[in-house]
C-alpha cells in the first residue's frame, strides 16, 4: 500500500499535460476504489461472524395455548313475512263434452187456438215459406209456428197440393230409434231445401245436424231411444 501511495505522489509532481501520467494516475485511482470496497467486504463478514459466534442458540418452541371455549349460539330469529301471491296460472284445458240428457215428458195440450183467417196456401207461397224455415239458424219448435196444420199431441200426416207441387207434413221416416241408427228413410225424394226436420218437436239444421241426398236423411247424432222424427218436406 505505501508503494501504491509513493506511485500516486510521484504522478502528482509531474506536468499535468503528461499523458501517460493522466492513464496510469487514472488506473490507479480504479484499483484504490476496488480495493478499498474489497476490504468492506471482508470487514462486514468478519464482524457478522464473530457476532454469530456470540448469539446463543435458539430456543425451543413454546407449547401451544389450550382453545378457548365455544360461545352461545344466538337466538333464532322469528318468520319473515309473507311474500306476495304468485302470478295466476294458465287456464287447464276444458273437459269433454258430457252425455247427452234424457228426452223430458211430453208438455201439457194448450188451449184451442183461434179461428184462422183464410191463407192462400198455394204452392208457391207454401215452397217460399219452407224454405225460409229451414235456413233460419235457430231451432223452432213445432208447435210455435203460426197456422201450422199440427196439434201438440196429434202427429198424423197431412197433404196439401196446389200449383203442382205436394206438401207432406209430418211423415215419420222409416228407421230404428235406438240410440245408435242414424240412417232414415222418407217416402218420397222432397224438393232441394224443402224439407223441415223435427226431433221431439224441434227444428233441425241441415249441415248441423244432419244430412239429406235423395230419401235419405243421415244424422249426425243418432236420436236417443223413444224419440220423435218427423219430417215436413214438398215433393
Amino acid at each position: 500500500m505505501p508503494k501504491l501511495e509513493e506511485a500516486i505522489k510521484n504522478l502528482d509532481t509531474k506536468p499535468r499535460d503528461d499523458f501517460s501520467g493522466l492513464f496510469l494516475r487514472s488506473i490507479l485511482s480504479s484499483l484504490e476504489e476496488q480495493i478499498r470496497n474489497r476490504v468492506l467486504e471482508i470487514v462486514e463478514k468478519e464482524v457478522a461472524q464473530q457476532l454469530k459466534v456470540l448469539r446463543g442458540p435458539e430456543g425451543k418452541q413454546g407449547f401451544e395455548g389450550l382453545q378457548g371455549q365455544r360461545g352461545l349460539q344466538g337466538i333464532q330469529g322469528g318468520p319473515g313475512s309473507e311474500g306476495p301471491p304468485g302470478p295466476a296460472g294458465p287456464m287447464g284445458v276444458a273437459g269433454p263434452r258430457g252425455l247427452e240428457g234424457k228426452q223430458g215428458l211430453p208438455g201439457l195440450t194448450g188451449k184451442p187456438g183461434k179461428d184462422a183467417k183464410a191463407l192462400d196456401l198455394t204452392g208457391t207461397k207454401i215452397i217460399a215459406l219452407v224454405n225460409a224455415l229451414s235456413q233460419t239458424a235457430e231451432k223452432i219448435d213445432a208447435s210455435h209456428i203460426k197456422n201450422l196444420p199440427l196439434g201438440a199431441t196429434d202427429w198424423k200426416r197431412y197433404q196439401v197440393s196446389g200449383g203442382g207441387t205436394s206438401m207432406i207434413f209430418n211423415e215419420t221416416p222409416t228407421g230404428s230409434i235406438n240410440g245408435s241408427n242414424t240412417s232414415f228413410t222418407l217416402a218420397n225424394v222432397p224438393k232441394s231445401g224443402s224439407t223441415m226436420l223435427f226431433l221431439g218437436g224441434v227444428l233441425l239444421t241441415v249441415t248441423e245436424d244432419y244430412t239429406i241426398s235423395g230419401r235419405t236423411i243421415t244424422m249426425n247424432t243418432a236420436p236417443p231411444t223413444g224419440a220423435v222424427l218427423r219430417a215436413t218436406y214438398a215433393k
